[in-house]
């Protein structure tokens, strides 16, 4: 239910950036993330779903400060009666360039630098 509020709220809140405007002051960002784990030395890969969020302050009309956030969340048998609860946590941030001489599109580029904190805990039943 939280999540589906959450949702709608984004939705709701969104277009109120949309204003036709030289530079927002302030970007928004909110989204579904999936990550697929590629592990050699796992018996299994993890397909994990979560959530990705950024807020990016302009400065003025090509330079800004970005945050961006996400979390990726799945549960994993370890063996019989075993499971193991795993979550992932990303929080990066630096700054944003953006060209915005054109109205169909504005491209830009970021270099975000940051942390991750992954945790897995066990759990027992099926």
């Amino acid at each position: 239910m939280q999540k589906l509020l959450f949702v709608a709220s984004l939705l709701i809140l969104l277009p109120l950036a949309a204003f036709a405007q030289d530079k927002p002051k302030v970007e928004v960002f909110g989204g579904y993330s999936y990550l697929r784990t590629d592990d050699d030395f796992a018996l299994d890969n993890l397909d994990l779903h979560g959530w990705n969020a950024s807020v990016t302050g302009n400065l003025n009309k090509w330079f800004g400060i970005k945050g961006d956030f996400s979390g990726h969340y799945n549960d994993y048998q370890i063996s019989p009666g075993v499971r193991a609860d795993i979550s992932g946590h990303l929080f990066l941030a630096g700054p944003q360039f953006a060209y915005r001489k054109n109205d169909v599109w504005q491209p830009f580029v970021h270099v975000l630098v940051g942390a991750a904190r992954q945790q897995a805990r066990h759990r027992r039943g099926v």
